[in-house]
């Protein structure tokens, strides 16, 4: 019996301790609230969100998402099912975000809603979603692979773009839209496979996507290996950005239907020795060939008019370049930090040369020698410094008009060309 006492009062003991002890049987619960009318969400200690209920998630536009203060905690999330979209930044900055469970039930993933998860490794798109909002994954550096279901008909602008290790992507028949610089800039990226039932969107042997009858090259798939590659013949426009930062490629051939070299279109391009611009094209655009570091010559031919801002910016080692006579317009800092620029071969006149406009930051473009009257053949097959056979005849030698109102007209004139293709620049991105 006193044993028996003895007993029983240390239980009670033990009881009471442990009363005043924190015990669970599973992780604390951290967070929780609302994240729509009728959704509610929970994180628990060990980095787990829960969301449940049935609505779509309320949206978080311009980086303000609701789980702001627990960025660095989340590391997985599970959406039950019920909901109804994944709203707008709604995951933004979640770096240590590794993976997400998404149900059925869900449409949409809304603009930003993972933007810089930078290690989510993998992402299961469920086959009800529809939409795939603007920048979604931007810069989700670890995401290695990506399949678009059979039901997703629409991807937002930039939406996949800086995705640094994603090598290959699915894009199944349902998708109608596929905005600008979706995949840009996911330098491992090897190969994009459009479904052959797709109506609007193909692609060929090479990886890369275009649209559907192939006369625009929609983007090429820059972590590929090869050194040279051809744009086919049906191919009338490529988009912005299409082979930027593809180090790789040595040597691109653009065919003659292609008209315009569109902003940022071989940027960063830092092995590119080897480019003709066809007879065809009257634009080169912004960045076009900005960072071409290993581009030593190029000839621009007399079909063009316009030099873009920041055109040839950064190549380091380009030496001598052929002007044609229609361009009227060298954008600002066109030819910037061209410091090995020797030699201008001018298929015009020094009077119609005169009569270019020439932003500012051109130093390289000043400081060359300006050949006049050259041919259109390149530079190595004829002697740089002699005019061609049948040079253009000479216009009058007057002198420039000086005067102070002839000054501001020209200096006006500059600057609104400069605000024009700042713009283009701005709105190109």
């Amino acid at each position: 019996m006193k044993h028996t006492k003895q007993l029983f009062s240390i239980f009670l003991a033990l009881v009471m301790l442990l009363s005043t002890v924190p015990f669970a049987f599973g992780a604390d619960i951290v967070g929780s609230g609302t994240c729509g009318e009728n959704l509610t969400w929970t994180l628990d200690s060990e980095g787990t969100l829960t969301i449940s209920g049935t609505d779509a998630m309320t949206n978080y536009p311009g980086g303000g998402s609701l789980f702001y203060s627990y960025w660095s905690q989340i590391k997985s999330v599970t959406i039950n099912t019920g909901v109804m979209s994944i709203g707008d930044a709604a995951f933004e900055g979640c770096s240590n975000l590794t993976d997400i469970t998404i149900p059925n039930s869900v449409t949409s993933i809304g603009e930003c809603a993972f933007k810089g998860c930078s290690n989510l490794t993998d992402v299961t798109i469920p086959n009800s979603l529809t939409s795939i909002g603007e920048c979604a994954f931007k810069g989700c550096s670890n995401l290695t692979d990506v399949t678009i279901p059979n039901s997703v008909a629409s991807i937002g602008d930039w939406a996949f773009y800086d995705c640094n290790n994603l090598t290959n992507v699915t894009i199944s028949g349902s998708v109608t839209s596929i905005g600008g610089y979706a995949f840009e800039c996911c330098h491992s990226l090897t190969d994009i496979t459009v479904a052959s039932d797709n109506a609007n969107y193909a692609s060929d042997d090479n990886g890369c996507l275009f649209n559907e009858d192939f006369t625009t090259l929609i983007q090429y798939p820059i972590g590929n290996s090869r050194t040279t590659f051809t744009i086919p013949n049906s191919v009338t426009c490529i988009d912005s950005g299409a082979f930027r930062d593809c180090s790789n490629l040595t040597s691109v051939t653009i065919p003659d239907n292609v008209t315009s070299i569109e902003p940022d279109l071989f940027y960063g391009c830092s092995s590119l020795t080897d480019i003709t611009i066809p007879n065809s094209v009257t634009v080169i655009g912004t960045c076009a060939f900005s960072g071409c570091s290993s581009l030593t010559g190029i000839t621009i031919p007399d079909s063009v008019t316009r030099i873009g801002i920041g055109a040839f910016l950064d190549c380091s080692n380009l030496t001598d370049i052929t002007i044609g006579n229609s361009v009227s317009n060298i954008g600002w800092e066109a030819f910037n930090r061209c410091n090995s620029l020797t030699d201008v071969y001018y298929t015009g006149s020094e009077n119609q040369w005169n009569q270019i406009s020439i932003l500012y930051s051109n130093d390289p473009l000043f400081n060359a020698t300006i050949h006049f009257n050259t041919s259109q053949l390149s530079t190595d097959q004829t002697d740089p410094t002699v005019p061609s056979a049948d040079p253009q005849p000479e216009e009058p030698t007057t002198q420039p008009d000086n005067s102070d109102s002839a000054l501001r007209l020209n200096f006006f004139q500059r600057i609104i060309q400069w605000l024009l293709d700042l713009f283009a620049r701005l709105f190109s991105r």
